[in-house]
């Protein structure tokens, strides 16, 4: 079928469904809304418990954060010590040597700190960066094959880099 004939194909085949009514199935969370308490993203915020804040303000003062480095760390931070925190699933970007390396070594030291260093997941796009921060690629971590090619399970060292 030639470029131009499927074209027309799917014209037709869209034309045929103006003005129908499609019927699916009713959303069950059309009308469900949920108050999420986001105080711990407020400059303001402070733990509740005066150790856990201790930490933190710890954690910036002996990595010597910047501005917006201590806004991303306190973030996740404020984030772990508030009162039944759901996953938090954060994106850091920003080009090579913008400062995302020390947000991340001061983020694992704090877990590593409170003892829930598995709580933490640093995945990073190439292999080199992995091996940096003692973390994983995005297809490694979740086990997505590269051109075909089957995963390996160990994981990548500063000498394979």
């Amino acid at each position: 079928m030639s470029v131009y004939n499927f074209a027309q194909l799917l014209c037709y085949v869209s034309s045929l469904f103006v003005g129908t009514t499609i019927r699916t199935q009713k959303d069950p969370n059309q009308n469900y809304v949920k108050i999420i308490d986001r105080s711990y993203l407020d400059k303001s915020f402070k733990a509740k418990l005066k150790a856990a804040q201790s930490q933190i303000d710890g954690v910036v003062k002996g990595f010597q954060l910047k501005t917006d480095q201590e806004r991303a760390f306190r973030i996740v931070a404020n984030h772990a010590v508030s009162p039944n925190p759901e996953q938090l699933k954060m994106y850091m970007g920003g080009m090579g040597g913008s400062g995302k390396s020390p947000v991340i070594k001061a983020l694992m030291y704090f877990f590593k700190l409170r003892n829930e260093s598995h709580c933490l997941a640093v995945l990073v796009s190439t292999g080199t960066a992995a091996a940096l921060l003692n973390g994983s690629t995005y297809h490694s971590f979740l086990g997505v094959a590269i051109d075909g090619h089957g995963m390996r399970n160990e994981a990548t060292s500063i000498a394979q880099v």
